[in-house]
């Protein structure tokens, strides 16, 4: 069975080149890998040049866009029926395509995905997870997600829209993406920490968060009709509220120690 893995990448030099190879050293190797260049402007591109596999295919964006559409037009140039995603910075197991490979081929019926368990890797210090969990459907999905996006190897048959990704979404069109594979197929978890998921101070989940949990919001709205989204909603509206209280205290706090501080300056230049 044949896999395209895609990885995309925008001034990722830090990480890109331990992502490539944990994919070329994977035991499955009947695998394109589809790298797409975001129009990085750090020395990405000089990584890849010095990385020789014929299983490699390179493209470079005319623009630079968001991850959404980026993702996108690399999935565009994929032409195999499974596909593996891997964010730049992070990294496999070894046997993480050959294992899902194993629980596609061992069940029946119409499978969209499988997703493996997960290892932490916090500044190079390995820890262990509790983001995944076991086999989970769509409802469960609208009320949480526990996927790693790095982990899952899914079918492009399972999605019937021709557009993959939501053009409209910057950081959490990975889930939009879940949401529509298990609204239309089943997905199963791999119990097995085959993944290596990065945490850091550029990652987009951290960095953007009250927009990512808007973005979900919208997500959600898709789907209202759907018993379980109302109470998804009221969680995530109480934790959009405590992100923007925590803003306001913070601005406070910080604008009553700038008063302070002109009238200390005041009192001081009087001496």
């Amino acid at each position: 069975m044949k896999v395209s893995v895609i990885i995309n990448f925008y001034n990722s030099e830090k990480y890109l080149e331990k992502s490539i190879k944990s994919v070329l050293s994977q035991t499955h190797s009947n695998f394109d890998l589809i790298l797409y260049n975001n129009c990085s402007t750090d020395k990405s591109s000089g990584i890849i040049s010095n990385i020789h596999d014929k299983r490699i295919k390179y493209f470079k964006s005319q623009i630079h866009t968001n991850l959404s559409k980026a993702r996108e037009s690399a999935l565009k140039k994929s032409t195999t029926e499974w596909i593996a995603f891997l964010d730049a910075d992070d990294y496999w197991h070894p046997r993480k395509l050959e294992k899902q490979i194993e629980v596609i081929k061992s069940k029946s019926g119409d499978i969209g995905l499988v997703y493996t368990d997960c290892l932490i890797d916090n500044e190079s210090k390995i820890q262990n997870s509790n983001i995944s969990c076991e086999n989970i459907d769509f409802s469960s999905l609208l009320q949480q997600n526990p996927i790693v996006f790095s982990s899952i190897l899914f079918s492009k048959l399972s999605i019937k829209s021709q557009i993959k990704f939501d053009p409209i979404l910057k950081y959490a069109e990975d889930y939009d993406l879940l949401l529509k594979i298990s609204k239309n197929k089943k997905i199963f978890f791999l119990d097995e920490k085959l993944t290596y998921y990065r945490i850091h101070k550029e990652n987009l989940s951290i960095k953007y968060e009250l927009r990512a949990l808007a973005e979900i919001r919208y997500i959600l709205g898709k789907y209202s009709d759907h018993s379980s989204v109302s109470l998804s909603l009221k969680k995530l509206n109480y934790n959009i509220k405590k992100i923007y209280l925590k803003k306001f205290i913070k601005f406070f706090f910080n604008l009553k120690f700038c008063k302070a501080f002109v009238i200390l300056k005041k009192r001081l230049i009087k001496f």
